[in-house]
């Protein structure tokens, strides 16, 4: 699976289906995009989700996932989350 995400844009490319992201969406997977593992905590900052409760920042990752792909996007129980797919991000 690849993916080229266009921040500028907010429009995501995954093997050759296009998807405009909103916001939030958008702002979650540039945090993801390092590939590393990230805190529930570290996406609520980088991503500006502050206003959000816990259980909405997950439903902002199960979208990326019905975008991505199930297995785009790992829980790795009790650390976090990390986007598991090789990602070309455009600024």
């Amino acid at each position: 699976m690849s993916i080229t995400f266009d921040v500028a844009a907010r429009r995501v490319d995954c093997d050759g289906a296009v998807t405009l992201l909103s916001e939030r969406e958008a702002a979650v997977l540039g945090v993801l995009a390092s590939g590393k593992v990230v805190s529930r905590t570290e996406l609520i900052r980088h991503a500006d989700l502050g206003d959000l409760s816990a259980r909405r920042c997950e439903s902002v990752i199960m979208n990326l996932r019905r975008i991505l792909g199930p297995d785009s996007i790992v829980n790795l129980r009790r650390r976090g989350w990390r986007l598991v797919a090789e990602t070309n991000v455009i600024t």
